[in-house]
């Protein structure tokens, strides 16, 4: 749709250990450093998400 901001969903399955939270969140970083007007939410079931720190 013209004039809406890109989104994008980063979806992490893997619940234990840290690796893939901090692999998603550099991903998530790189994107929105590139696209400033891209959106990024990381979807895990992991209970230490709510932990990290996001821009």
């Amino acid at each position: 749709m013209p004039g809406r901001d890109a989104r994008v969903l980063i979806y992490s399955h893997d619940s234990f250990g840290l690796g893939h939270l901090r692999r998603c969140r550099a991903i998530a970083h790189s994107l929105v450093g590139q696209h400033h007007k891209l959106s990024v939410l990381i979807l895990s079931g992991s209970p230490i998400i709510g932990s990290f720190d996001f821009r």
